[in-house]
């Protein structure tokens, strides 16, 4: 079926022009390299390079725009932000092929070489026009230019698919990428990136008005000692090297026609490598334009203009002559003089008439008025019409992923996170199986998968982040010099420091929600992994995914935008109710919780007391009386009696706290090896320790630490340092774990925990919820709880069974109410066990339940999570919690001679008695 042609409108033509005109810069690497950041405009870039392509005999069929800045031009949203440049150059000379050539011939004499070759000799000279001063162009120079400034350079050469690529790259976050394409399967991957658009008649615009121009004008130019270097245009400039002969020096006047045209490295003489260059001043530029045959009369007129002046000089020899446009520096002494007397016949003046380059202007024509203006837009989707009403609705349609290297699969997380919809839900998501296989397929070891995931994150999400040279290289060193220098870069560019951060926080909005679709998609659609496979491909993503979110964490302090959209308590709600059919990985994120307490059972209550209070600080919060066993089990598998004390440094709202249970009926429990220890920064606890508390109970102390034990046996850790006034001193939960790696997979990616990097190793692992800020916050979730920096879960390996015996402890969580019931769906899908199903706690009538679901991680240890909402109302300190505490004891006391733990009032009344 014919499709009729589409060509920009005037609109789009003008955002072309916004994409083809602006000046960019080619940055150096590395960053202490001595090469200069490049200035250039790609326009006249590429017309140059398109040129020269034909000057080598490199036929070119078409060269156009695409990717995403294609879709920038084309689009009607005015929001739509395209990251790379990329131009398509559709050749017929085949890239494998050899040719002969003489481009860097140091004796200008032609050489075999393979096209590709050629292709980039011909792009690094220029570059090489944009570098100021360059007069050494060897082998070795030429080659240390590509490798400069190119960040890709890939050839790929198959039965189906030969092109190549080379990307000239731009820290600001705009590369110009060039892909020369011979034959390519398939050069899209979803409809609305399938766009190409012919840029040949914008590149050639102004050449071909200026080619139509018949006019002549001609003008002398009065010269000293002269050089020609036709780098950009024609440049004059001045020669300050001294000849050592001052005998010749009045002699030393160019007297030769001048040399117009393009710049060849071939034609220079040789040079040695390590002669100083040249010193050289600017004194005009020459900008030449080919015209039609003037008469003789046109050789006596000379144009008086100065601010430039519009000549032309004439060959007599010739039925064509050279317009050019000369533009002075009047800074310098320059010996160049635009001659203010009409007289024709003055001495001191010199008029030449320059023959042309036939061939070069035979060149501009072939490509440029074979052009006409009308700019045609292509598609490699099988309807353009149909491919652009996709575009401009953002709806996501493919066909044939499976031909797709890497199934397309990580695109179409990309969309998904830039609020792309699906043109037809059923056909994509039966898509995704396929898109999933050629991903794993391409790339088949984990290391490769988590590679690429890296990269392609680092070039679509990260402008202003090195993080993607931890990917790269493990050169400390070198990635320390990358960040400094980028740092540098954006600080010297357009952009000031609040554009930079909202670039990297709206960059970092997408990262975080594309690793989210990622890991949704991969577990929906993926049935060629095994699940062993499948856990630690999960636990490398959601790894990689805390990492950057951990990179990038200062931008959401305060950050309401952030908390409503990516952590909302109602978005489970609204994307179930647009995604319905499967459990959904994005109720919320780990800034949305926090770790409340520890529950320890206790054999003696007064004795705990003490131990907790009087020796290292903390005050009772609450306390209650139970006459039969929690139905959450909250005090193990007993049916009896029991007691509960909430103890700690303050309010669990903001502090971490101990939830110390009594049994009536249990004369002692058997603890086991699950609990480690509890690390605690306070220096009044150390002085009490040395002061009050029984030696029997201290197990090491040195004069920064020190460790004891409780009553009851748990481990704690005292440091002899403060926190900063109103911060947690209780700053770590240790638990011992048989497979670290397996129980990192369990809490990161099931239950969303962040892994503290600058504290782990192999060996141990620190997680959190909240975030961990360097300076002191208030931050807290909607119901109040404070999120910033919170006590942390360390889990330690100790490559043996865990044993919890029957005195082990359980630790909670408190998260948003509405993230109950996706946890434990997501629990029982993995196959961990649920203790405890989602059920709420509370009266008949009472409106403020606290919802809950019990879980067990791989080693038994057990995890309550609890909605925070209800929770918030009833974790409030209790003003009259330690006289409830002390009328427990008179109605039901233990033995206080059990432990002599410090003194207190309870204490005292006990000797009186």
């Amino acid at each position: 079926m014919h499709v009729s042609s589409i060509y920009l409108t005037s609109e789009q033509t003008d955002k072309l022009r916004r994409v083809l005109t602006p000046t960019i810069p080619i940055y150096p690497s590395p960053p202490t390299s001595s090469f200069p950041t490049l200035h250039i405009i790609p326009k006249d870039f590429l017309r140059k390079l398109l040129i020269k392509l034909y000057q080598h005999s490199i036929d070119i069929k078409a060269i156009r725009l695409h990717g995403g800045a294609a879709s920038y031009v084309l689009i009607n949203d005015s929001d739509f932000v395209y990251r790379d440049i990329d131009i398509l150059f559709l050749i017929n000379t085949s890239l494998s092929s050899q040719q002969q050539t003489t481009l860097f011939s140091s004796n200008n004499q032609p050489y075999l070489c393979d096209v590709w070759t050629i292709i980039k000799y011909i792009i690094s000279s220029c570059l090489i026009e944009y570098i100021p001063n360059t007069s050494i162009c060897t082998q070795y120079f030429i080659s240390s230019v590509l490798d400069t400034y190119t960040k890709k350079n890939i050839k790929i050469n198959s039965e189906q698919d030969s092109w190549a690529l080379l990307s000239l790259q731009n820290l600001l976050g705009q590369n110009l990428e060039l892909k020369f394409v011979e034959n390519l399967k398939r050069q899209w991957q979803f409809s609305v990136d399938s766009f190409q658009i012919d840029i040949k008649p914008l590149l050639f615009e102004n050449i071909n008005q200026l080619l139509s121009n018949s006019d002549s004008i001609t003008t002398k130019i009065q010269t000293k000692n002269l050089i020609i270097d036709a780098i950009n245009g024609v440049t004059i400039i001045k020669n300050n090297h001294q000849n050592n002969n001052n005998n010749n020096n009045e002699h030393n006047i160019s007297t030769s026609p001048l040399q117009f045209g393009f710049f060849s490295p071939s034609s220079l003489s040789n040079i040695n490598e390590y002669e100083n260059p040249i010193q050289c001043q600017t004194l005009a530029t020459i900008t030449t334009i080919k015209t039609s045959k003037n008469n003789n009369s046109s050789l006596k007129s000379r144009s008086r203009s100065r601010n430039p002046s519009e000549s032309t000089v004439d060959d007599n020899d010739s039925n064509s002559s050279l317009q050019f446009q000369l533009s002075i520096n009047e800074d310098v002494d320059d010996g160049i003089e635009v001659d203010a007397d009409d007289s024709p016949n003055e001495d001191d003046d010199h008029v030449y008439h320059t023959p042309i380059d036939k061939d070069h202007i035979s060149t501009i024509s072939k490509i440029s008025l074979s052009s006409n203006n009308l700019i045609e837009v292509f598609s490699a989707y099988k309807d353009l019409h149909q491919a652009l009403y996709h575009l401009n609705n953002k709806l996501i349609a493919t066909y044939e992923p499976e031909t797709m290297r890497g199934g397309g699969l990580l695109k179409y997380c990309d969309l998904l996170a830039r609020n792309y919809k699906l043109y037809d839900v059923a056909i994509m998501i039966h898509m995704q199986r396929y898109m999933c296989s050629r991903f794993f397929i391409d790339y088949k070891t984990i290391p490769e998968q988590i590679y690429v995931i890296a990269q392609y994150v680092a070039t679509h999400f990260l402008p202003s982040s090195i993080i993607s040279n931890l990917h790269i290289t493990n050169n400390l060193n070198e990635i320390l010099q990358h960040r400094y220098y980028q740092q540098n870069q954006l600080m010297n560019s357009k952009y000031d420091s609040k554009q930079i951060d909202q670039i990297d926080l709206i960059n970092a909005r997408l990262c975080l929600l594309f690793f989210e679709h990622l890991i949704t998609v991969i577990q929906q659609s993926t049935v060629c992994l095994t699940h062993e496979d499948r856990e630690l491909l999960f636990m490398n993503i959601h790894y990689l995914k805390e990492y950057y979110h951990y990179e990038y964490e200062h931008l959401f302090i305060g950050d309401n935008q952030h908390h409503q959209k990516y952590h909302g308590y109602n978005h489970l709600h609204q994307h179930n109710h647009h995604h319905s059919g499967g459990t959904s990985l994005q109720e919320s994120t780990s800034d949305d919780r926090r770790l409340l307490h520890y529950t320890m059972k206790i054999t003696d209550r007064l004795a705990a007391k003490n131990f907790f209070c009087n020796i290292l600080g903390m005050k009772i919060l609450r306390h209650e009386e139970m006459d039969s066993g929690c139905s959450a089990r909250c005090n193990g598998d007993f049916d009896s009696p029991w007691s509960k004390t909430m103890v700690g440094y303050g309010s669990e709202n903001s502090f971490f706290v101990f939830e110390l249970n009594y049994n009536y009926d249990v004369q002692g429990y058997n603890y086991g090896n699950d609990f480690s220890s509890i690390t605690i920064y306070n220096r009044q606890a150390i002085l009490n320790v040395r002061q009050y508390l029984d030696k029997k109970f201290i197990e090491i102390d040195n004069q920064q630490s020190i460790i004891i034990h409780s009553p009851d046996g748990h481990r704690i850790i005292l440091i002899d340092e403060d926190v900063h006034q109103g911060n947690d001193p209780i700053q770590c939960l240790s638990l011992n774990v048989s497979n670290l790696k397996k129980s990192i997979d369990y809490y990161t990616r099931l239950l969303k925990m962040k892994i503290n990097k600058n504290e782990s190793n192999d060996k141990h692992v620190k997680l959190y919820y909240g975030l961990k800020t360097k300076q002191q916050t208030q931050v807290k979730t909607k119901s109040g709880f404070l999120i910033d920096n919170q006590c942390q879960l360390e889990l330690i390996e100790l490559q043996q069974t865990i044993d919890r015996g029957t005195g082990y402890g359980r630790k909670a969580f408190s998260c948003p109410t509405n993230d109950i019931e996706p946890i434990q769906d997501r629990i029982e899908k993995e196959g961990y066990d649920i203790l405890i199903s989602a059920m709420e706690l509370g009266e008949l009538l009472d409106l403020n339940k606290e919802k809950i679901v019990i879980l067990s991680d791989p080693d038994g240890h057990e995890i309550c999570f609890v909605g925070e909402e209800n929770y918030f109302k009833g974790c409030e300190t209790d003003p009259d919690a330690e006289k409830k505490f002390y009328k427990g004891l008179e109605n039901k006391p233990d033995d206080p001679n059990k432990y002599a733990i410090g003194e207190d009032e309870s204490t005292k009344r006990q000797e009186k008695q």
